[in-house]
């Protein structure tokens, strides 16, 4: 009887804490994880605390940008062009919850979010309006940090 009570504990928390359990990220309709073999549950769920706090604690999000930052956008004419951002120049950003994205009438976007072992990207699609944007982030000293901000939006 333990045992089939361990087991039944170990199945239910490997389903609690699995990517098809829980979403990762925001996006719309239904759950999502892009995960490489070697990407662990505690690398998820790391990701994911360390991006609620990074929304939300403008000094937290100061120190943990690595600065300059690279910058890519693209012109008129799809040239890409590459700007290094620096720390007086930095404004907050917020990774916001699907509910405040997704139903806007104007300028609606999925946030999407592709995990490895120590790199992780947001990416930011738009709903009919050309928004295209790629936060990147690696892991460095058991710490995230935003290395890249590509905007491609068109």
């Amino acid at each position: 009887m333990k045992k089939i009570s361990l087991i039944l504990f170990g199945i239910f928390l490997i389903l609690k804490v699995s990517c098809f359990a829980r979403p990762i990220g925001n996006i719309t309709g239904k759950n999502y994880c892009s995960q490489t073999e070697k990407t662990t549950e505690s690398t998820v769920f790391d990701f994911q605390k360390f991006l609620e706090i990074y929304s939300s604690d403008s000094i937290f999000q100061l120190n943990h940008v690595v600065f300059p930052l690279k910058y890519i956008s693209v012109d008129i004419e799809d040239n890409e062009e590459i700007k290094m951002i620096k720390k007086e120049e930095w404004k907050s950003l917020h990774f916001k919850s699907e509910l405040e994205t997704q139903d806007r009438e104007i300028d609606g976007y999925k946030q999407l979010i592709e995990i490895e072992s120590d790199t992780a990207k947001v990416l930011i699609r738009g709903i009919d309006n050309g928004i295209y944007i790629d936060f990147i982030f690696e892991k460095r000293n058991k710490s995230w940090f935003l290395i890249e901000w590509g905007d491609y939006s068109n």
